[in-house]
């Protein structure tokens, strides 16, 4: 090997776009062939069912098989331009919070991102906070769903949201592995 072609790794700060295109060729997360195929398309109970395995990357428990089928009823739709207060009674109804928002994504998926631990440390540490790990409580999830991700996907207008989406999936599972100390540490000479 030629001396000047030897490897390292680097932090280098760039646009929002070539972080996007940076991170989102890493993405190893879901099935992104399923979610092209399926987003948009009508909610009925097998595509319901076959979402939150995707979601759950496993077949779902006979448990899990019963909380989703509370999605089928009406009473669980919500309309894509409803005001914060009826959203948060829509996602801190039971079911968990992360499912919560992805049922609503499924509804409305150009008006609602998907959100989860990685993206909300994603957000975090872009956003320079001090804890980068999304809340335990569902209440607290759902604010900072509602209060903070939202407006913080929503800086990445400009390009396509599913990129985006899988750029910060990227880059908050990244942040959990031992390799992230190079963004957490000054660097010294």
């Amino acid at each position: 090997m030629n001396e000047k072609h030897w490897p390292i790794l680097g932090v280098q700060h760039v646009a929002r776009h070539a972080f996007v295109g940076f991170w989102e060729r890493l993405y190893t997360g879901y099935d992104e062939e399923f979610y092209q195929t399926n987003i948009g398309q009508p909610l009925t109970p097998e595509r319901i069912a076959d979402w939150f395995a995707w979601k759950n990357g496993r077949p779902l428990s006979a448990k899990k098989i019963r909380t989703i089928r509370r999605y089928l009823s009406l009473d669980e739709r919500i309309d894509r331009d409803a005001g914060t207060e009826a959203l948060q009674k829509f996602l801190n109804r039971p079911g968990g919070a992360i499912w919560r928002i992805f049922w609503l994504h499924l509804q409305h998926p150009e008006h609602f991102p998907i959100y989860d631990q990685h993206v909300h440390r994603a957000m975090a540490y872009l956003q320079g906070w001090p804890r980068l790990e999304i809340p335990r409580q569902n209440p607290a999830k759902v604010r900072a769903y509602l209060e903070n991700y939202r407006a913080f996907f929503a800086s990445f207008k400009d390009g396509n949201p599913r990129r985006a989406d899988r750029a910060l999936w990227s880059f908050g599972k990244f942040l959990r592995t031992e390799y992230a100390h190079v963004f957490r540490e000054p660097f010294r000479l």
